[in-house]
């Protein structure tokens, strides 16, 4: 099989990268190992869809295609962002964006960021910064894409040009330089789709999580990925300050949903929890409007379910989902 057609200065790319990583600011701190990878970050059920097609999709692609599952940008933001930036693939240099900041994690309806944007259930997927930044189609921004502003460039030349001081910049900021947070939204983009050649590591937040998107994966999906789906522990990818299932314990007579006890959007929620019998497809339902996440919250399985699936929706966003076997004795 031939190899994948590359820029003609894909060398000095590298190059770049590597003299990134030694560049004595960044390898004397946590962030040294950046510049290996570029990041895209997305709801699990947009994850699922895409790992199961072999592919990530623009939102141009996408949408002709059916839609997309979980949109999480503003429509206020997405109505100014010009026309042509939607027919790429976007990634950032860098994990912790602003954006993110803005839309990670389950809030109620009223703490929305422009009163839609949200990401219930991110997770990361962690390319090769070399194999994607090389590609013939792959650009640079200086900034967020959604900005009139930003210059996009696809040479060396550019890269080299941008201010990773900003772009990889972590803290607290003079809230009145603007430079700060449009740097590190800088992007890494795409034409019209990306395959997963260069894919290294998809990252979930927690267990459940891990569980969820595993359980939306189909039968070839999850003999493909399983292996490189790993819970963030070390890489410090989230902010973790607003709702998600940090565990779930499932048994034969109860469903036990952990959230996380440092929550800064306790509720309320339109909390309902399904349980699927596997074995004869009866449904039961929990349900409750004004719910308020709690550290330790528990479903009593009923006698004779052996099998089941369990899915909890906070807001009608997915939160958790797996599905039950008990270990029979025969």
């Amino acid at each position: 099989m031939p190899a994948a057609a590359r820029k003609t200065d894909a060398g000095a790319i590298r190059n770049f990268f590597a003299e990134l990583a030694n560049e004595p600011w960044l390898a004397a701190s946590k962030r040294k190992w950046w510049p290996g990878f570029v990041f895209h970050h997305t709801d699990v059920r947009n994850a699922a869809r895409a790992l199961n097609g072999g592919r990530l999709l623009s939102r141009a692609r996408a949408t002709a295609g059916g839609g997309i599952p979980v949109d999480s940008a503003s429509p206020e933001v997405i109505s100014h962002t010009r026309g042509w930036v939607k027919n790429y693939v976007r990634l950032y240099f860098r994990p912790r964006t602003p954006t993110q900041y803005r839309w990670e994690g389950i809030r109620p309806v009223g703490q929305l960021y422009h009163g839609a944007a949200h990401c219930p259930v991110p997770i990361y997927f962690l390319f090769d910064s070399d194999e994607v930044c090389t590609m013939p189609q792959c650009s640079f921004s200086n900034g967020n894409l959604g900005s009139e502003g930003a210059d996009l460039g696809s040479s060396a030349e550019f890269l080299a040009n941008l201010d990773f001081h900003k772009i990889y910049s972590v803290g607290s900021h003079d809230p009145n330089d603007r430079s700060i947070p449009y740097g590190r939204c800088a992007e890494v983009v795409v034409e019209d789709q990306l395959g997963f050649k260069g894919l290294l590591l998809i990252a979930t937040r927690s267990a459940a999580e891990r569980e969820t998107l595993i359980s939306l994966l189909s039968p070839p999906g999850l003999r493909q990925w399983e292996s490189k789906i790993l819970i963030d522990t070390r890489l410090d990818l989230y902010e973790r300050k607003w709702t998600f299932i940090e565990r779930a314990d499932l048994s034969t007579d109860k469903a036990t949903l952990h959230f996380s006890p440092d929550t800064q959007s306790p509720g309320p929620f339109s909390f309902r929890v399904e349980v699927h019998d596997l074995a004869t497809g009866q449904g039961y339902e929990y349900a409750e409007d004004n719910f308020y996440s709690t550290p330790e919250w528990s479903l009593t399985i009923p006698d004779d379910v052996w099998s089941y699936r369990v899915n909890v929706t906070l807001d009608s966003n997915l939160a958790y989902q797996n599905d039950y076997f008990q270990d029979l004795p025969f």
